[in-house]
């Protein structure tokens, strides 16, 4: 049987093809055995359907799939995700995908990135700020760090961006060095 998918925006309401949005599962067979233990999770259940958390649109009629909805930041009305930064990064600093995580971070009322980089050399960080601030122009706040051990992982291999914030704000990521 087929599987409704639908794109909502932040109020639940359908959005037509090529809007981006959050993905929404429907229909009976839509994880009836994942609701044990979901909740405090980031994925939502509501009238039988599953929010998934991940951000996507349609584009003739293939869905596509950007990343996680809070694995973003909305700059002058777009949403930027962490995973094209990191591309971007990694490209620019030499330094290669798997050593580059960003996070998305509040900052003190402006928006913020962190920049976790696994290296202890920081002659590309003024380029990269050039490149980010040229991208995201220059009310978005950034925190640079560099270091080895920095990066966690879920099982999965997928990075543990707050975990690795949350850390280096506690003063407990040994090895760390915030780049001025």
């Amino acid at each position: 049987a087929d599987v409704p998918v639908a794109i909502v925006d932040d109020d639940g309401r359908e959005l037509g093809e090529g809007l981006l949005g959050e993905i929404v599962v429907g229909g009976p067979s839509a994880c009836p055995g994942y609701y044990a233990g979901a909740e405090g999770k980031s994925t939502r259940f509501l009238d039988g359907k599953v929010f998934t958390g991940d951000a996507g649109f349609f584009h003739s009629g293939q869905l596509f799939v950007l990343g996680r909805m809070g694995d973003s930041i909305k700059v002058r009305g777009r949403s930027v995700y962490v995973e094209d930064l990191e591309a971007k990064i990694a490209e620019a600093s030499g330094l290669g995908k798997g050593r580059i995580v960003v996070v998305g971070v509040p900052g003190a009322g402006r928006k913020g990135l962190a920049l976790f980089a696994e290296t202890r050399d920081e002659s590309w960080t003024g380029d990269v700020r050039e490149m980010l601030r040229r991208r995201l122009g220059g009310d978005v706040e950034l925190t640079i760090v560099v270091g080895t051990g920095l990066i966690h992982r879920t099982s999965s291999g997928k990075p543990r961006r707050r975990y690795m914030w949350e850390r280096l704000r506690a003063g407990e990521m040994d090895g760390a060095r915030v780049v001025p």
